[in-house]
Order: C-alpha cells, then sequence, then structure tokens
C-alpha cells in the first residue's frame, strides 16, 4: 500500500469528499479535498507543506468527485448540482487553478453516490457511454445525465425503497 505525507488539513466538519488524481507515487499527483461548508476545495502534493485553498461557488460545488483515465493522464473530476436541473463535469487545470468543463466522457461511463464515484468502460460495464448514472439520496431514484444531449433521465423510480433506513450508494464487485 502506498503512503502519502500530506500537509495538516485545518480541522473542518465539512470535508465529505477527497480524491487523488493519481497514485501517490506520481510526481503529478493532487490531492484535493472539498468542504461542502466553506464552499472551497483544498489542493495539495504529496510532500507538500501547505494546503492552496480554492473558494468555490454554488455553481462549482460538487455532490460528488471521482477521477477517470482520459486521454492518457487520470482526470479529477467534480460534478455539478443535478438537484437544480443540470450537471457540469469539470476537470481540474492544475497549472492554472482552475475548473475546466468536460463536454465528453467518451466510451466511459461514470457512476456516482451522494459521496463517491467511479468510472468505468461503458462496454465493460454495459452501460450506455458518455453517461453519468447518479443517485439521489433525497428520493432514492437512478438517474442518467446524458453528456450528448445533456439530459438527466430517471432509469430506475424505486418507490419501495424506504427513505430513512438507507442511503443509496455503488458498490462495484
Amino acid at each position: 500500500m502506498e503512503k502519502a505525507h500530506l500537509p495538516e488539513l485545518k480541522s473542518s466538519f465539512g470535508y465529505r469528499t477527497c480524491i487523488l488524481s493519481a497514485t501517490p507515487s506520481d510526481p503529478n499527483c493532487r490531492v484535493i479535498f472539498f468542504d461542502s461548508s466553506d464552499k472551497c476545495a483544498s489542493f495539495c502534493q504529496p510532500g507538500d507543506v501547505e494546503y492552496i485553498k480554492q473558494e468555490l461557488d454554488d455553481d462549482y460545488m460538487p455532490f460528488a468527485a471521482t477521477t477517470f483515465k482520459g486521454k492518457g493522464i487520470n482526470r479529477a473530476a467534480m460534478f455539478g448540482n443535478a438537484r437544480r436541473g443540470y450537471m457540469q463535469v469539470l476537470r481540474a487545470e492544475f497549472s492554472k487553478m482552475e475548473w475546466v468543463e468536460i463536454e465528453s466522457i467518451g466510451q466511459r461511463t461514470i457512476f456516482l453516490d451522494n459521496n463517491s464515484g467511479m468510472a468505468s468502460s461503458s462496454v465493460e460495464a454495459g452501460t450506455r457511454s458518455n453517461c453519468i448514472y447518479f443517485v439521489d439520496f433525497r428520493d432514492k431514484n437512478l438517474y442518467v445525465f446524458d453528456m450528448e444531449d445533456r439530459s438527466i433521465t430517471t432509469l430506475l423510480p424505486c418507490p419501495n425503497v424506504s427513505r430513512h433506513d438507507s442511503l443509496p450508494c455503488w458498490i462495484w464487485l
């Protein structure tokens, strides 16, 4: 198991998501923590002495984040607020410290829940390519965001799932 030496992260109860842009031994690895209470992202590379904090406005505050392979590089991506009727897929451009919208994820499918995400080849997963499958803990439905036509559809309504007994999440076998 690889270990990464990181700077101390100031205590906050709002950190709900952390992603790595690559393996810790990769010199291009970045660690990103998303803090929903302060609406910011904190970046560092293994070995740094402090984090770089970036304020995020409501439009960019993700409900989930993950990494995936794209065009030969790992991409750290966060996903806009689907609850507002849209979704953006953004990649971190570390050299400029900005987020850039991704128009397509190609032959991949991304799976998101309220805390995490994962990506897979759509052929291997048997899913629609260039789509994001996500769940919403408030209504227990399965949604699909199509990156090509920018539509969100309900794929599988789950009316018999109790809203109070469980949280939706993906299990990858």
